[in-house]
């Protein structure tokens, strides 16, 4: 009796994965959704907005990630990521990067799978050139621009070990660039970005 009571603690004790806390790395991997594109100009008081179809609407996205669970609900995570160019027949949007700092609240299920969210501020960067074919005339306006704004995720995560886990996620930002700025006008673009993708971590 005591030799299958032990067996059986043998055979059932990799299925029991603790969740783990303090520090983790990850990297992931997905495919990212441009829409619902805007292009807002205010002149002289007068505001006015415009949605663009955007020929090239999906794009290849990386990041990598840190960050710390200070116990198995709450935790805080940076990630360092960007997106392949975006190009049209006017228009190419490129060197997407972006670096985001997020407060994580974990919903462990059992000991090896979990729910999470995030909700956090992200700056995000890019270069947008124009084609002056638009206006009759030979090559192209670039504009690189920053800006700050809100990033939320969501996701769920599963612990194949101690210390690595696999994970998939949603990741949402829409981030507004400046394109012309002058002392009487403006022109900027907003964009929704959604990115769904997969991800290995591991825990220290």
């Amino acid at each position: 009796m005591k030799k299958q009571f032990l067996l059986a603690a043998l055979v059932l004790a990799p299925l029991s994965v603790a969740h783990a806390t303090g520090p983790y790395i990850g990297v992931s991997v997905g495919q990212s959704n441009f829409d619902d594109a805007f292009i807002n100009a205010e002149a002289f008081g007068i505001s006015a907005s415009q949605d663009v179809e955007l020929d090239d609407t999906s794009s290849t996205a990386g990041a990598i990630y840190a960050g710390y669970a200070f116990n198995d609900y709450l935790g805080a995570e940076v990630s360092l990521g960007g997106y392949d160019a975006l190009n049209g027949d006017y228009y190419s949007i490129g060197d997407m990067m972006y670096f985001a700092v997020q407060p994580k609240v974990t919903l462990p299920l059992n000991d090896r799978f979990n729910l999470f969210a995030k909700a956090g501020l992200a700056y995000f960067e890019a270069e947008v050139a124009v084609s002056n074919a638009i206006f009759g005339m030979s090559g192209n306006s670039t504009v690189s621009d920053d800006t700050i704004g809100g990033m939320l995720s969501a996701g769920a995560e599963f612990y194949m070990t101690d210390q690595l886990s696999v994970r998939a996620s949603w990741d949402y930002m829409r981030p507004e660039l400046d394109l012309y700025q002058d002392a009487q006008a403006t022109v900027s673009a907003d964009v929704d970005i959604n990115t769904l993708s997969v991800g290995m971590s591991y825990h220290f």
